[in-house]
Formats: C-alpha cells, sequence, structure tokens
C-alpha cells in the first residue's frame, strides 16, 4: 500500500473510531441515566403503593390475603399523569388483586421468587409484542404467609429513542466520514507533494540528467529533504563533472601521444622495409640501421 493510502486511511480510521466510541459511550450514558430514573420512578411507586395501603388499613395489621385483596380493589396512584400499574401475588405466583394493569405476559416469576420478607427488587423484562417493562416487587408479610406487591413501567420508548438516536448518529457519522475522508485527501496530497518531486528528480537524475534540482517550499522534515537531496544531487553532478574532464585528459593525451609517435614509426618501417626487400651494400645497411636507432 502507498504512503498516501497509508496516511489517508489512518486519518480517516482514528477520526471515525473516536467519533464512533465518543457518540457511542454519549448515547448510552444518556440511556442508562434515564433508565436508572425510571428505576427510581419505579421503586417511589412501589414506596407509595405500599403507604396507600397501609393509610387503607387505617394502621392496623392486615390479616390476610383477602383483606389485602379488597384493599387493593379500587386503589389507584397516578403520578405525573402516569397511572401505576400494579398487582398482588402470592408466593406461588397467584395472583390475588391489583388494577390490571400489568401485562400478562409478565409474569411473577423469577422476581419474586428471589425476594425474602421486607426485600424489593426490580429486573428489566421484555414481553412478547416486544415491549420492555421495568418490573418492580416488594415483600409484604402477613401473619400466615408473605404476599408479593408488583408494580410495572413501561420503558419502550427509552429504547426506541435510543434506536433513533443511533441510526441519527450513523448517519451524522457516515456525512462526517465523507467529510474527513476528504479533509484528509487533501492534507495528505499537500504532505505527500514534496515526495512526489523528490521521487520524479530521482528517476530524472537516474536518466542522466544530472542538472535536475526539487523546489524547497517549506522548512519543516521534507523540505530539509528537499534541501539534502539537492545538496547531493550538486556534488554528484561535480564529482561527475571532475570524472569527465579526467578521462578527457586521459583521451586526449592517447590522441598526442599517438600524433608524436607515428611519425617515427613510418621513418623506422620505412627504412627496414628498405632492408628488408632489396640487397645491400654494408654502408647502406650500416646508414638504415643508423636512422633505425636514431
Amino acid at each position: 500500500m502507498k504512503l498516501f493510502w497509508k496516511l489517508f486511511c489512518s486519518i480517516v480510521g482514528v477520526t471515525v473510531l473516536s467519533l464512533s466510541v465518543d457518540g457511542f459511550t454519549l448515547i448510552d450514558g444518556q440511556f442508562r441515566a434515564s433508565l436508572e430514573q425510571e428505576v427510581q420512578l419505579l421503586r417511589e411507586e412501589n414506596d407509595m403503593l405500599r403507604y396507600a395501603l397501609s393509610m387503607a388499613a387505617e394502621g392496623q395489621p392486615l390479616s390476610g390475603r383477602e383483606e389485602l385483596a379488597r384493599l387493593a380493589q379500587g386503589m389507584a396512584l397516578t403520578t405525573g399523569g402516569h397511572t401505576a400499574s400494579f398487582r398482588l401475588s402470592a408466593g406461588a405466583g397467584e395472583e390475588l388483586g391489583g388494577n390490571h394493569g400489568i401485562p400478562p405476559d409478565l409474569g411473577p416469576y423469577p422476581l419474586i421468587s428471589s425476594l425474602s420478607e421486607n426485600q424489593r427488587g426490580w429486573v428489566l423484562r421484555r414481553v412478547a409484542e416486544g415491549a420492555y417493562y421495568l418490573h418492580g416487587a416488594s415483600a409484604l408479610s402477613l401473619p400466615d404467609e408473605t404476599v408479593y406487591l408488583e408494580n410495572c413501567r413501561c420503558v419502550s420508548p427509552l429504547f426506541a429513542q435510543r434506536d433513533q438516536q443511533y441510526q441519527r448518529f450513523f448517519y451524522k457519522l457516515l456525512s462526517m466520514a465523507a467529510g474527513v475522508g476528504l479533509l484528509s485527501f487533501t492534507v495528505a496530497r499537500a504532505i505527500l507533494r514534496p515526495l512526489d518531486r523528490l521521487s520524479a528528480a530521482a528517476l530524472v537524475m537516474a536518466a542522466g540528467e544530472l542538472s535536475r534540482r526539487v523546489p524547497v517550499t517549506s522548512d519543516d522534515e521534507l523540505g530539509q529533504l528537499s534541501e539534502n537531496f539537492n545538496a547531493m544531487a550538486e556534488r554528484l553532478e561535480e564529482q561527475v563533472a571532475q570524472l569527465t574532464a579526467a578521462a578527457q585528459r586521459e583521451k586526449d593525451f592517447t590522441a598526442s601521444f599517438t600524433h608524436e609517435i607515428k611519425t617515427p614509426l613510418t621513418s623506422i618501417i620505412g627504412y627496414a622495409d628498405l632492408l628488408l626487400s632489396r640487397e645491400n651494400s654494408p654502408e647502406q645497411v650500416r646508414d638504415s640501421a643508423g636512422y633505425i636507432f636514431r
């Protein structure tokens, strides 16, 4: 992979990853805070229902499940425009009474089976229709048994709101990724342009054009690299020029030496040929040998 794409993908990847983590953390934190608020309201409703039962009993101890069911009949609790849904259940899960606002699919188990006397708890349940409910319960002590006061709150809007936020964030993330990608493309091209010029200059110098130089447009590391490249190219051009001049001097010396030695060699060859081609007197042989010797 080219350096340009490495730089481009790194910038886009890190930016998208950080935005994704921040967005998920923000949305999930907001959802958890809203859910915790609903849990607190669920507990407060349960406490108020217990208080309403004690007020209906006029502070007298409850004698049995029949009296408790009678007191619960027709009892209603409305807070903030929301009518609390509740029911009374026996330890075996038998429904004793209530306002029939709790969905049938929201059975008492396993919540009430985990509660002991004077304890309360809650669970998040999903019913068959796909709705989400907070299911709360607290134990009530009767003389001969323990019954359970259950209530619930529908929190499906919280999950729907979270899904909508995730969807909106996803589309925003796509648009931000496109913007970051365009910006990263421009920045990467601007950063790597000096390297492209250096690569092109190196190819030209490899082809033999040693006078090629690259412009220095910045004082950063890439600008320093361009300056070092120009200094190297200048030094290389000087050395090649020196080698070329030395080779030319050797060539000139060889040519001069050849020219200078050509004339005496011609005389030597001529007198030698004269000695070999015909009969000569001793005087002619001695004269020719003298010329050759000199």
